[in-house]
């Protein structure tokens, strides 16, 4: 049903990654023996007891974490003090020719339960009348992609639906879609909108009830997504809650998903891409480098990320 691409996709050479990797691994692996031989020091005045063998055997245990924090945290402040663009610094990807206009269609997934359909209308709105106002709302459709089970909720998502789609009628189309059986929870909902409307769409942005992003950062990613053919996913990179830069993604597991490595409003959420480049591990969230997940993966994944993925599907 479809197919995945491989194509080159990072900028740099591999080099540069194979060092980073080398320089981080590096950094924990000698952090972590000073810090389990400074813990064993400490512990043997009297000798060992069982006592201290347990205490010693939990530290090294929890201590990777630890480390890992510290040393993404230095580095992150590092790069967000010393580069001038961190986001490039960190993966430096193809952004797209924003002279050309969108070559692809795009999916716009607004995906509710029992939500407040008046705060929800005012993002809607201001997300399509921004994409409008950049002149590429042609190349966009709106789903709100309902699993809501309060009837008085329904009817008011019904009825905003029916508002949109009057105010941005020729401009852009606009699709409800209820299920009576919320299967899967928001997963199955994604799943419930790849097996109606998945082949008329390249791209699909996952938006949640309260989500706005501008029409600058929704055709930026889209634009990274068509010059990265090989890219499964974008994912807004957050800075104190400040959208900064898309990043893309095209490992995956057994399972068919990738994800990137969330950054969130610290220092080291920035540099937690920074070892891995374009490759990310994987995790069980609904984004996917190829589109079969809807069928394989995606009905078991519960998404919980307070973040907006650009996913990648090809129909064959």
């Amino acid at each position: 049903m479809f197919r995945v691409f491989d194509m080159p996709k990072f900028n740099g050479s591999i080099a540069p990654m194979t060092a980073r990797r080398l320089t981080f691994a590096a950094l924990i692996g000698l952090s972590f023996a000073g810090l389990a031989t400074l813990m064993t020091l400490t512990l043997s005045p009297g000798g060992y007891t069982a006592l201290d063998l347990f205490i010693l055997v939990c530290f090294m245990i929890t201590l990777p974490w630890t480390i890992i924090g510290f040393w993404n945290a230095v580095i992150g402040l590092l790069i967000m003090r010393l580069s001038r663009n961190p986001a490039d610094t960190v993966c430096p990807i193809e952004h797209g020719d924003p002279t050309q206009p969108l070559r692809s269609s795009t999916a716009l997934l607004s995906c509710v339960r029992n939500e407040d359909t008046e705060s929800l209308e005012t993002n809607l709105n201001a997300i399509v009348s921004h994409l409008i106002r950049a002149g590429e709302a042609d190349r966009f459709t709106l789903y709100v992609l309902s699993d809501t089970n309060m009837d008085d909720v329904a009817l008011q998502e019904q009825q905003m639906t029916s508002r949109l789609k009057d105010r941005f009628e020729g401009q852009m189309e606009v699709v409800y879609r209820r299920r009576t059986d919320n299967r899967g929870f928001k997963a199955g909902n994604i799943e419930d909108f790849c097996e109606r409307w998945g082949d008329r769409h390249e791209f699909a942005l996952v938006l949640d009830a309260d989500s706005y992003m501008s029409a600058d950062a929704i055709v930026g990613l889209v634009r990274r997504m068509e010059a990265i053919p090989s890219s499964a996913f974008c994912k807004v990179l957050w800075l104190a809650f400040r959208q900064t830069a898309p990043l893309p993604a095209s490992s995956s597991s057994a399972c068919g998903l990738a994800c990137v490595p969330t950054p969130s409003a610290v220092p080291g959420g920035r540099v937690t891409a920074a070892p891995t480049g374009d490759t990310t591990p994987s995790c069980g969230s609904n984004r996917s480098r190829k589109a079969a997940v809807c069928r394989n993966c995606l009905g078991r994944a519960r998404s919980r990320e307070p973040f907006f993925p650009m996913i990648r599907w090809k129909p064959s």
